[in-house]
């Protein structure tokens, strides 16, 4: 299986052609515009420049780029393009059948019935794994810490903290988790914050936590069975205050638990090296672990209540 890394490095640019199209049969102009070639062969196959000036359509540039033997050196530069995010996604080597696979999956069948379950497939498994990520974060990071708060500074009993610590589980596998993390992304990307600016993320997720949860806490607290209305407005306000001092936190839990899942690189400046260049099944048993500590604090943080003993003993009864 030829090593198609040392054919881009020794400039093979018509054998890397031949390798990623020589099994397709049916490229369209939809295919091509969505597809593997980069949208700078598209704009010249449109306007008519370079060496594209006697074709009259995409379908005519696909069936010249097709014909590995006839390739000129600047479209040979172009096919480079295409396939240099392969080539560049950090592996070492790259051989014909991940070529032929990312030129499948771009060209192959697009617009068809199939095609598009196939997409859709991908879509659900991709987003399935990040709600998974998002979710693990938010209540693995926040379950303890609230449940103190319950317990101790609001008066809430321990039923009524539990009812709330399994709400909120259900509620972020439900969807809002997700529906919390993917507002912090949009919220950043409108304020063009990015993971390598440390300060401004820090501040943004404080005042973004703050913000989310002044509006849903009472809400939520009143589902979990609390109708005092002094210790839903103390509540309101210390999760109010804590969104405020544990933004950054969150923040950074949902970036680095979607590394360790896999789902997205946490290009934070702060995240330790050790962790990043972790093997995935190493990264996905240290979010296993953390997933798990945060269980057993949450279990010995009511195991030291009184009454978390008599819920315990009758629930066991």
């Amino acid at each position: 299986m030829p090593n198609v890394t040392e054919l881009y490095k020794q400039n093979e640019g018509n054998r890397i052609l031949e390798v990623a199209y020589g099994s397709l049969e049916d490229v369209t102009e939809e295919s091509l515009r969505e597809g593997l070639i980069k949208p700078r062969i598209v704009e010249e196959v449109m306007s008519g420049s370079g060496d594209f000036q006697e074709m009259n359509s995409l379908d005519d540039a696909v069936s010249n780029l097709r014909i590995p033997i006839e390739f000129s050196r600047k479209k040979q530069d172009l096919f480079e393009t295409a396939v240099l995010s392969v080539l560049e996604d950090g592996d070492e080597d790259v051989y014909e059948e991940e070529i032929r696979d990312v030129a499948k999956n771009a060209c192959v069948g697009f617009g068809t019935k199939q095609n598009y379950v196939d997409k859709g497939k991908r879509w659900v498994r991709e987003n399935f794994w990040k709600h998974v990520s998002d979710c693990t974060a938010l209540c693995a990071l926040n379950h303890p810490l609230l449940a103190i708060s319950e317990v101790t500074w609001n008066g809430m009993s321990d039923k009524v903290s539990m009812n709330a610590r399994l709400l909120g589980t259900g509620l972020a596998f439900g969807g809002m988790g997700s529906i919390m993390a993917r507002c912090r992304d949009y919220s950043r990307k409108v304020f063009n914050v990015t993971d390598k600016e440390e300060d401004v993320i820090t501040k943004h997720d404080k005042y973004f936590l703050a913000g989310w949860n002044l509006t849903t806490t009472p809400g939520f607290y009143f589902l979990a069975g609390s109708r005092d209305l002094d210790e839903l407005v103390k509540a309101s306000i210390f999760v109010t205050v804590y969104g405020a001092v544990t933004g950054d936190w969150w923040g950074y839990a949902t970036d680095v638990f979607r590394d360790l899942i896999g789902v997205e690189e946490c290009e934070r400046t702060s995240y330790p090296d050790l962790i990043r260049k972790q093997s995935p099944l190493v990264k996905k048993g240290i979010a296993v672990g953390l997933g798990a500590t945060s269980v057993g604090l949450l279990g010995l943080i009511y195991s030291i209540t009184p009454e978390a003993k008599d819920i315990f003993s009758g629930f066991w009864k």
